[in-house]
């Protein structure tokens, strides 16, 4: 689930974001196109309150080891807990969408009821 938005809403969030990271001629925009990605999908979305992909980041400083390595071997006891980390997300990922869904029907009925505040029902009075 890359997100939930249409794709012209996406579209308008990633200009927006650009644009405030972009030089005054926006030719230098394709340097900044990761990090505003990568900022984008570790946001937590309103109405969700998830991020897109469901994971907090790590940033490269958390990856490394006590040597100073990074750590991106795969010996049995990296794979052993790979295969640990891809049971539990299979085991919760239903449970974080269905609370997804629920926190999506709870903003959209909060929407509605300031919607129908503003916008009554035709009145037709008759004489």
């Amino acid at each position: 689930m890359i997100c939930s938005l249409r794709p012209e809403r996406f579209n308008q969030t990633l200009v927006t974001a650009l644009s405030k990271v972009v030089n005054e001629a926006s030719d230098d925009w394709d340097e900044h196109i990761d990090a505003v990605a990568f900022a984008y999908r570790i946001n937590v979305q309103a109405t969700t309150r998830k991020s897109p992909y469901g994971v907090t980041a790590r940033l490269p400083q958390q990856l490394k080891d006590d040597g100073g390595e990074y750590s991106w071997a795969t010996d049995d006891a990296t794979a052993e807990a790979i295969s640990r980390r891809a049971e539990t997300i299979a085991d919760v990922l239903q449970q974080k969408r269905k609370r997804a869904q629920e926190n999506i029907t709870a903003a959209q009925a909060k929407q509605k009821k300031r919607f129908d505040l503003k916008h009554a029902p035709p009145y037709l009075q008759c004489w």
